[in-house]
């Protein structure tokens, strides 16, 4: 009998621990929703500042004719709608954490719930980008395209231009004349 109570007491003490740690975690997001939001921001305002920063190394490669690689258009992409369309989502849901219900006497939980789990999770997802965005190269020169000479169609090959251009032709082909000077 004392080894079954002894399991038993083993295997609840072990569920009612995890069903604490959950409760705690899931109590922690509702209480600490507004630390979770302002430390999303200070992220994505990080992002924002690596992002125009990539844009001016991507604007001067452009100037200088080279070409972007991939990786780095995807990842400016990226930052782009993290900062815009995610930012607005957490927005929503923070006004919409502010509203209370019951008759304006509880605040809302279940908003305050989601508006905190989605700033961790957003905030997990800009960490991520930031640590993407480390380039050390964001460009290469492509090769150049070969230069072809194309005649203008109206030349006109002048008498005076021609005659100098003979005399500088023997000149040059002249053994006693010197080149130097």
């Amino acid at each position: 009998m004392e080894v079954i109570t002894g399991t038993v007491s083993n295997l609840v003490a072990g569920v009612a621990g995890y069903v604490f740690q959950k409760v705690r975690r899931n109590f922690s997001h509702v209480c600490s929703y507004r630390r979770m939001v302002s430390g999303l921001e200070e992220k994505v305002e990080t992002l924002k500042d690596k992002r125009d920063g990539v844009l001016l190394d991507v604007d001067a490669a452009e100037k200088n004719g080279e070409n972007i690689y991939p990786e780095v258009n995807s990842w400016l992409a990226k930052a782009d709608q993290m900062t815009d369309s995610e930012l607005k989502e957490v927005k929503g849901l923070e006004d919409e954490a502010k509203n209370k219900c019951f008759i304006s006497l509880c605040p809302n939980f279940k908003a305050r719930y989601q508006l905190s789990k989605k700033a961790e999770e957003d905030t997990a997802a800009v960490d991520e980008l930031l640590q993407q965005g480390g380039f050390d190269k964001i460009s290469y020169r492509d090769v150049p395209q070969p230069i072809l000479f194309v005649s203008p169609k109206d030349f006109e090959d002048f008498d005076s231009r021609r005659l100098m251009f003979n005399k500088i032709m023997e000149a040059v082909k002249d053994p006693n004349t010197s080149q130097r000077r």
